[in-house]
């Protein structure tokens, strides 16, 4: 029997922990031990809520725990869901004369990590009594209510909103419809209005149509009717947003990620041919230790553009890597000049929360949020651009690295090496060759060519950062080489750094 016992209580604790519990480093198991232990904690005192001792054992471990604000937070939290109101005003007394913007700044956190809407309410609850003159958060509080269909409590948070400055279509919107809906339709009419005044939209037509029909008002009916069939017939006639052609794109859309160090965020931008736009941004954890990457084992994330150069997944990753990995080519060569070590560095996912700043150099997502860049991920295609702080991108430094290549190809073509030659730095590294080494390399094997042509496409062409070097970007292309004696097709990498406002290669790789 105790041996059922014991199986049992292991099964059990396996079961609590996750199992991929036993592939989490010591610091991670530590971690993962304590939120089970404050976690236990709070349902023993759901049970027994008259039992001070434990509470106040509670309220010790949890400040050791996560620090003095957040434990105030999270036992105003508990004090309300027990229905002890007053205990858990006192501490919002408390946190609003010292501790203020913490304590909100951690709810809000809390109620963006909350995915059950139900337990968002204390959340926001709390947040209103230390931040009562936020409109914003009334509103957001307000369409949470909606959802729920909690009307009383909705109306109660979009009125709170409007006196508060917000002046959102949709609090206009709701407001009316659910006036409207019991009745109130002086309301309902002065809430569509103000609608109409922010943009004359067909929806608060209809719902000034609905009130008259109720109200049997005839004439305004007919004039509400007319209204909207005008607002119809104008927005067909309006014309489409005009397609970017083929012709005028600088070079050919594509897709990379950039992150953040600073903010702890992965974006995904796309580049439609003409300006760069970020489409989705997702929290991330880089290396515990800041700078750039020197050596293997510094616990920092690597600063540059590295090329996603395989996906790892199933059965052979190790489950501390999350659904799948990416491994980045670091170092590459830029990094290999300025002898920076080490590898290993990966782009993966995780069953377990990390919190900022907490990897050993990779960057790491929670898993449904690597699940959801996977699609914009192609690997040996894809790069991803890491840095201390993202900066605005110049499309001025696309359109010239771009011409500046298209002429560095011409002069190739051209069999004069001098000219050919011209395009790179006096730095210039590849294959284990500097620029002298190049220069006699390329003369051998122009010696037997009668004509090279090289045609150049799918274009990439993204900042790397400011480097030892100078300012670093990449350029990406599929070549097709031809001449009399030899014919590939590859994917190349140019390295170009910026000097006194002219380009020059420093490096170029091919992608195999």
């Amino acid at each position: 029997m105790l041996k059922v016992n014991i199986i049992f209580a292991f099964l059990l604790l396996f079961h609590s922990l996750g199992w991929g519990f036993f592939f989490l480093t010591p610091e991670e198991k530590a971690e993962r031990y304590l939120n089970l232990a404050l976690s236990q904690y709070r349902e023993a005192i759901k049970k027994n809520p008259k039992d001070i001792k434990l509470i106040e054992k509670y309220k010790r471990i949890l400040k050791a725990a996560i620090g003095e604000i957040p434990s105030k937070v999270e036992m105003a939290i508990l004090y309300r869901q027990l229905g002890f109101e007053i205990a858990s005003n006192h501490i919002i007394i408390e946190l609003s004369i010292s501790g203020r913007e913490k304590a909100i700044g951690y709810l809000k956190e809390k109620i963006k990590k909350e995915k059950r809407e139900r337990e968002k309410i204390p959340l926001y609850e709390i947040a209103l009594l230390l931040s009562p003159s936020d409109g914003w958060m009334w509103y957001e509080y307000g369409l949470l209510n909606l959802k729920l269909k909690n009307y009383q409590k909705c109306i109660e948070s979009f009125e709170n909103a409007y006196e508060l400055g917000v002046n959102e279509k949709n609090l206009y919107y709701n407001l009316a419809e659910i006036y409207r809906k019991k009745g109130n339709y002086k309301k309902a009419k002065f809430y569509a209005e103000k609608g109409i005044e922010k943009g004359d939209d067909i929806l608060f037509h209809k719902i000034l149509l609905s009130i008259y029909k109720d109200m049997g008002k005839k004439q305004l009916v007919k004039e509400e009717k007319e209204k909207i069939r005008n607002l119809i017939a104008k927005r067909t006639k309006k014309e489409l947003p005009k397609k970017i052609s083929k012709k005028e794109y600088i070079i050919s859309p594509f897709t990379f990620l950039a992150v953040s160090k600073e903010k702890q965020t992965l974006y995904v931008y796309k580049f439609d041919g003409r300006s760069f736009n970020i489409i989705e941004s997702h929290p991330c954890t880089t290396g515990k230790n800041s700078g750039n990457k020197r050596e293997e084992g510094d616990g920092r994330t690597p600063e540059g553009t590295y090329l996603l150069i395989s996906k790892i997944e199933g059965e052979k990753l190790p489950k501390k890597y999350g659904v799948a990995a990416f491994p980045l080519n670091y170092p590459d060569i830029i990094d290999k000049k300025a002898n920076r070590r080490g590898d290993g560095i990966w782009l993966h996912g995780t069953y377990i929360k990390r919190p900022p700043y907490h990897s050993e150099g990779c960057i790491v997502l929670n898993n449904q949020d690597l699940l959801n860049i996977t699609k914009y991920i192609k690997p040996k295609r894809t790069f991803i651009h890491i840095s201390k702080r993202l900066e605005k991108i110049s499309v001025k430094d696309v359109k010239e690295i771009k011409k500046f290549v298209l002429e560095w190809k011409n002069a190739w073509e051209s069999l004069n090496l001098d000219k050919y030659l011209s395009f790179y730095d006096e730095e210039f590294y590849s294959r284990g060759m500097d620029k002298k080494e190049w220069a006699e390399y390329k003369r051998r094997v122009n010696k037997n060519k009668k004509y090279i042509r090289i045609e150049i496409s799918d274009f990439q062409i993204l900042p790397y950062g400011k480097t030892e070097f100078g300012d670093i970007w990449v350029c990406f292309f599929k070549q097709k080489y031809e001449s009399n004696n030899f014919r590939d097709t590859i994917n190349k990498i140019l390295y170009l750094v910026r000097r006194k406002n002219l380009w020059k290669i420093i490096a170029e790789q091919i992608v195999i």
